[in-house]
């Protein structure tokens, strides 16, 4: 447990390349995205980096007819200032129509 400033974590990974040859993309990640730097906002503990995608690649394990599925990749994020990771739930229902029943 160390500071990637501070310690090169490289050696943990096999690193790729798609058509952007200065974005490196790690092998085992089950979801690597390419994006171009469209800007670099300054927060006041972090850096909000925000891009756009050019490649995405993943494997057929991952996919569920031909989509990316999402119970498959198991994603997770990290929460702060908990410091906790937390696990994707279940699906709640479909984006554009679950709210319709609210509609006046």
């Amino acid at each position: 447990m160390v500071s990637g400033k501070k310690t090169d974590k490289s050696g943990l990974f096999n690193v790729f390349f798609g058509a952007l040859d200065k974005a490196p993309l790690i092998q085992e990640c089950p979801v690597s995205i390419s994006f171009s730097l469209f800007d670099a906002v300054k927060l006041p503990f972090n850096t909000l980096y925000i891009g756009e995608p050019k490649e995405v690649f993943t494997e057929e394990k991952y996919m569920t007819d031909n989509m990316l599925d999402i119970k498959k990749v198991n994603p997770f994020t990290l929460t702060m200032p908990d410091n906790r990771y937390w696990s994707i739930g279940e699906n709640l229902g479909k984006a554009w129509s679950i709210g319709k029943s609210l509609k006046k």
